[in-house]
């Protein structure tokens, strides 16, 4: 029975990764099949978030650039609830595990 769930379930993984693999080569496309005239008011934007250890680094381009500090200070905050919650959790496994109870 276990030898099939494990089957089964790496069927499901491989079948989510091929799902993904073919919406991102759709998305690709689709522009591409778009009549020329109904794609003349296209704007565009970009925008990225790179984490370096718990330091958040972002950056982009648009028109809205208010937008752009609003994502880079969600950013930061994001990270310092990640912190504020890794401090906690660390704190309360090594009390734990000093008075020899579990969580």
């Amino acid at each position: 029975m276990m030898p099939r769930l494990i089957a089964i379930g790496f069927a499901l993984i491989v079948l989510g990764i091929l799902i993904t693999f073919i919406g991102a080569f759709l998305l690709v496309l689709k522009p591409l099949m778009e009549a020329p005239e109904t794609a003349t008011n296209v704007t565009s934007a970009a925008a990225g978030c790179i984490v370096i250890f718990f330091i958040p680094i972002c950056f982009g381009t648009s028109t809205q650039p208010q937008l752009s500090m609003i994502l880079t200070i969600m950013a930061i905050a994001l990270t310092l609830v990640i912190i504020v919650f890794s401090f906690i959790f660390i704190r309360r496994v090594t009390t734990s595990h000093q008075s020899g109870t579990l969580i």
